[in-house]
């Protein structure tokens, strides 16, 4: 078997797909007691059909569960819902998010990515750290049309990726590699398309990479996790409506559920945020946002606001760019990267994996089968 066994990488495999050992094992005819062996002893030596068998069950090429993957350390994840949010759904998005940090390791050895460009503000305030930022970025009190281009300029990677539960909102994880780099990745549910919603998530993301520790978010108790998730609420409250420019705006709008849907149109941020937002500021009593907030849900409006299905944002399009830009610039053809990505970046995946995980077009590295199905055998007629 060339190359060894790599335990990590099928505990990565089954979380992906939200398999747990009694389904791998129904499903392959494997014993309970070697999967267990296999995913939890590093210094097994596995039967190579078994694994082979594995590997078809998982949909994941047989190579990789032979390398030894990238010397990165995965940091914990900050999920919006993690205290509803089914663990295992949470770890088949981290194992997605690790899988494209080091696809991202692979690419940056050719494309100038953006540097990594977000101060720490630990000791600051929300509202405060939110104020900085913008000044340190240069966006002014002005409305921020796209949060994913901006974050992404600034050297956070964005995905778009596919749940299986509307649980999930965005997350975020840090891999740190033994060169000292850092990587961010903000993932956000594909479930999720109005801007307003997507603009919130992802600068309630931003909000925990400027303001928290990222050791040990798992073993949080419950009273301080939820305290910042309120941090970094209030962060990105404040960092998509901007104090001054935003009071101007309520000073002169028609405070009801049209003039609300005005001005989400203009700072593209939710009905429900731009209500907390007054609330916080003290423009509107807590029983004034208790009101609309009622009103709303007479209307059906909590949850599919006005503006929603208008309000589209832009794709993350940074890594898929880079892939096209190797491709187009004939760095790479599609077999090439593939094998590429195999042996230098040491992640061996199928062509449509990469594919769905970076948000390209589908069959951009796929190698076209031609059909060749209206072509008939020649008949020959036999000599006596």
């Amino acid at each position: 078997m060339k190359g060894k066994f790599n335990n990590q990488r099928l505990k990565d495999a089954m979380e992906l797909r939200c398999m747990s050992i009694t389904e791998l094992s129904q499903s392959t005819h494997i014993s309970r007691q070697t999967i267990t062996e296999y995913r939890t002893n590093p210094e097994c030596n596995p039967d190579i059909l078994k694994i082979k068998h594995i590997a078809e069950i998982l949909n994941f090429p047989f190579s990789f569960f032979l390398e030894k993957g990238l010397p990165m350390k995965s940091n914990a994840a900050y999920f919006r819902s993690q205290l509803t949010t089914k663990q295992y759904y949470r770890k088949a998005q981290q194992v997605k998010l690790k899988l494209i940090a080091s696809i991202y390791d692979f690419l940056k050895e050719y494309i100038e990515f953006p540097a990594f460009d977000v101060p720490v503000y630990a000791n600051l305030k929300p509202e405060n750290a939110a104020e900085q930022l913008r000044k340190e970025w240069g966006l002014g009190e002005r409305p921020i049309e796209n949060m994913i281009p901006l974050l992404e300029q600034h050297g956070i990677l964005i995905v778009c990726l596919e749940t299986e539960t509307d649980a999930i909102d965005a997350f975020t994880q840090r891999f740190s590699l033994d060169n000292g780099d850092k990587i961010y990745v903000i993932g956000y549910s594909a479930n999720k398309k109005s801007a307003a919603r997507v603009h919130f998530d992802l600068a309630h993301e931003l909000g925990h990479i400027c303001l928290h520790d990222w050791q040990e978010v798992d073993e949080l108790e419950r009273e301080e996790f939820k305290s910042r998730e309120q941090e970094a609420n209030s962060f990105a409250s404040a960092f998509l409506l901007p104090e001054k420019t935003f009071l101007r705006d309520l000073d002169t709008c028609d405070l009801s559920i049209k003039g609300y849907s005005k001005l989400k149109r203009k700072w593209r941020t939710s009905i429900a945020a731009l209500l907390m937002r007054a609330n916080r500021l003290g423009v509107i009593d807590n029983m004034a946002y208790k009101d609309m907030i009622i009103r709303m849900q007479k209307q059906g409006i909590r949850k599919q606001e006005p503006l929603d299905n208008e309000l589209i944002t832009a794709e993350p399009s940074i890594l898929k760019t880079a892939v096209n830009l190797l491709l187009s610039n004939n760095v790479f053809d599609r077999n090439d990267f593939m094998n590429a990505l195999t042996d230098e970046g040491c992640i061996s995946l199928y062509p449509e994996q990469v594919e769905e995980l970076l948000g390209l077009q589908q069959g951009t590295l796929q190698t076209k089968i031609l059909d060749f199905n209206h072509l008939l055998l020649k008949e020959k007629s036999k000599t006596v």
